[in-house]
């Protein structure tokens, strides 16, 4: 299995624009410059945070894209064109695992396509990352057959360098009402759960660890939660029936949907979108009570829901 979902990530074409969105929107910690990866050539990383010490939230809300000197990474390029026009687009699902490199011995045995990812220039503490699917010397070469299209990356739980108080499931002490406390979903639709399902479990040694059914919107939801529970869990859903789900399954095929972002208090937080005059829908939901969607529009055609603590 696995420890921790590391990032939401979402990859942008603009990722200054789409960082600065996010913070205003949904009333994250204004930006410091160590929170950010500026890499020439490759690309612009922005690790946003629920809160500055990351209490009770390991999970980052990543926002990154081509870096405005250069472009793009060549691999990450390829993946973000195959997402085609959805309006979420990952560059990976982000799994931090005791020991990336124990599964190489396992993806030869079954002929899994693999890349090992180089350190990033002036990392503090660099790490190799395993990129699922990827081509070693190819950038146009990522085959989803053994991650079910999810792009997946493996990458050691100790370079995430948790606290206590991170990997806690608390809120900080004299945290204001409605504002977010974690990133607590990143969701994926998919027209054949099983299948997918199946296909994780095989090759990656990834199993949900519950199932849940939801007749609200018409879906059946395989849920992965890793070892730290205050990290981010992984909802892949499929429908079942009508809904808005069957109609973005329908409109963009399989991928990612959206994330949701746990508040302190969702009261409060619909009060603070009233009062600055952003759009927003309610609607009951059966994983999380009731679901908050921020309008679209506002955040450059992003899905970020809110939902109670």
């Amino acid at each position: 299995m696995f420890d921790a979902l590391v990032a939401a990530d979402l990859s942008v074409d603009d990722p200054d624009e789409s960082a600065r969105q996010l913070v205003d929107v949904l009333g994250l910690p204004e930006l410091k410059p160590s929170w950010t990866i500026d890499v020439p050539g490759q690309f612009k990383v922005y690790f946003l945070r629920p809160n500055h010490r990351r209490v009770g939230a390991p999970t980052y809300l990543e926002v990154i894209g081509p870096h405005p000197e250069g472009g793009y990474d060549p691999w990450f390029t390829h993946l973000h064109a195959l997402q085609g026009a959805r309006p979420m687009k990952t560059h990976s699902m982000n799994f931090a695992v005791p020991e990336p490199l124990e599964l190489v011995e396992r993806f030869r045995s079954l002929g899994v396509q693999y890349r090992l990812g180089e350190a990033i220039p002036d990392e503090e503490s660099p790490y190799t990352r395993l990129f699922v699917g990827q081509s070693p010397s190819d950038p146009n070469n990522y085959d989803p057959t053994f991650d079910a299209g999810l792009m997946i990356e493996f990458v050691p739980t100790w370079a995430l360098a948790l606290r206590d108080e991170t990997v806690q499931s608390i809120i900080p002490e004299g945290l204001a009402s409605g504002a977010p406390t974690r990133v607590a979903s990143r969701a994926v639709i998919v027209g054949d759960l099983d299948a997918t399902v199946a296909t994780l479990e095989r090759y990656l040694d990834l199993a949900p660890s519950r199932y849940i059914d939801s007749p609200i919107e018409n879906i059946r939801v395989a849920v992965y939660e890793g070892s730290i529970a205050s990290a981010a869990r992984l909802e892949i859903m499929s429908p079942v029936g009508d809904g808005p789900v069957a109609d973005h399954l329908a409109q963009f095929g399989d991928g990612h949907y959206r994330v949701a972002m746990s508040v302190n208090g969702l009261s409060h937080a619909i009060d603070r979108l009233v009062d600055r005059g952003i759009g927003f829908s309610r609607a009951d939901d059966a994983l999380y009570g009731e679901r908050v969607s921020i309008d679209p529009h506002v955040l450059g055609g992003l899905l970020i829901d809110l939902v109670e603590h």
